[in-house]
């Protein structure tokens, strides 16, 4: 995950500062759990992490719709460091097996 945010800043500025950001995936107004678990990309991860975007802005972790996916957020940390990737794991909760799970093939 460190890496993931260390490559988001070196891609990636808001207000002329680095982005470090995790991709999210997000559970929309019309959508099941499940159907998102089924569904490109969720599908190929064996497991997930179940977070809601107000615990995650209330721990003072922005949350940014991004890119053309309109299920996709960023996550956004201060620093692609240990210290706020572990802070931002609270947040997650504990690491969930994914029924719905495809292997590549």
């Amino acid at each position: 995950m460190i890496e993931s945010a260390a490559d988001s800043g070196e891609r990636y500025a808001l207000d002329g500062q680095p982005f470090y950001g995790l991709s999210v995936i997000a559970v929309l107004t019309d959508d099941s759990e499940d159907d998102l678990l089924a569904a490109a990309p969720m599908r190929r991860h064996p497991q997930y992490h179940r977070m809601t975007a107000g615990a995650l802005r209330a721990a003072g972790f922005p949350v940014w719709a991004t890119f053309r996916n309109p299920r996709h957020y960023d996550v956004q940390l201060a620093a692609a460091s240990a210290a706020e990737v572990r802070r931002c794991l609270a947040v997650f909760g504990p690491i969930r097996d994914n029924p719905q799970y495809v292997p590549e093939e």
